[in-house]
């Protein structure tokens, strides 16, 4: 008696971690990606104050998105020279992201944007 009440208790302890861990995994990553989103724009409009060049601006981010295992999505500088970026990452799931209706839960991806730094 004692025994089974002690295997349900495991038993739901174990569903109730893969849940947890299934669907927080997309909310840990956009933590992530917020903050390495926001390295990589004040990083790049610290470049492109500096050199006054765009592709190393870009160079830049690139380096730091790939150092921090992150995808550079969109790069672009508009016409009061802010740097605007989007990063991504896939979210880790062993199951729920095989489903289509949750498929995009599990494609993070943050925006940030940063003023030109420098000169």
């Amino acid at each position: 008696m004692i025994t089974r009440f002690l295997a349900k208790v495991v038993i739901s302890i174990v569903v109730l971690g893969f849940v947890a861990v299934e669907l927080g995994s997309p909310l840990v990553v956009r933590l992530q990606l917020d903050g390495i989103a926001h390295d990589v724009a004040d990083e790049a409009a610290r470049a492109l104050g500096q050199s006054r060049n765009a592709g190393q601006a870009r160079t830049t981010a690139e380096q730091i998105v790939l150092d921090r295992d992150a995808t550079l999505r969109s790069f672009e500088i508009d016409a009061a020279e802010n740097v605007n970026v989007t990063v991504a990452r896939d979210a880790p799931s062993l199951l729920a992201k095989k489903l289509d209706a949750l498929r995009n839960w599990y494609d993070v991806s943050v925006a940030a944007t940063a003023p030109k730094r420098g000169p």
